[in-house]
């Protein structure tokens, strides 16, 4: 009888964060945006949408920060090793190419360190959210199916990026952060 209980507890919690997830994941706001982007950007406004979209991740303001932040100190890392080896085996305008790269490398990590201290308040707020969705786009000229593909949305509703693999949406998610394009410009 217990078991029985704590399975039913335990049915009962997946369906109660699965709903939360899916009431906060489906808004109106995602789904609009969702539609303006699939239709306006790749098969214009006559086309006639047919679409089921499900939320699978969101990632907070901090959290793609300092995924941000790995990266550009991993690349340092790898351009100060060139270096060293460049150096070593007197490739001077190899080695005079790696020192500007490593001289851009520090001004963007000083300038995203800036960042994550200005919008230290907003850590906790969504940067984006990665949403797969399946479904029917028909245009006049043609009906698309589309078996799966992924969207990511920043958390203020504009569109980042859509592939047809998860891993292609990452390209371009530092979009979602206020700030962070003027740092590459």
């Amino acid at each position: 009888m217990k078991r029985i209980i704590s399975r039913i507890a335990g049915i009962a919690a997946v369906t109660l964060a699965a709903s939360a997830l899916f009431v906060s994941c489906n808004g109106s706001k995602a789904q609009k945006t969702i539609v303006e982007t699939v239709l306006q950007e790749r098969y214009g406004k006559e086309a006639v949408l047919d679409i089921k979209s499900v939320c699978i991740d969101s990632t907070t303001i901090k959290k793609e920060l300092e995924y941000r932040k790995g990266l550009l100190n991993a690349r340092l890392a790898a351009n100060e090793k060139h270096l060293a080896e460049f150096i070593r085996d007197k490739h001077n305008a190899a080695a005079n190419q790696r020192k500007k790269m490593i001289a851009a490398d520090h001004r963007h990590i000083a300038a995203l360190d800036s960042l994550d201290k200005a919008l230290e308040p907003r850590w906790d707020e969504i940067a984006y959210r990665d949403y797969a969705f399946t479904g029917t786009i028909t245009t006049p000229e043609t009906k698309v199916n589309v078996s799966e593909a992924y969207i990511r949305i920043a958390g203020d509703g504009r569109f980042i990026s859509m592939d047809n693999k998860i891993r292609g949406l990452r390209q371009g998610s530092g979009k979602a952060i206020p700030g962070y394009e003027e740092i590459f410009k």
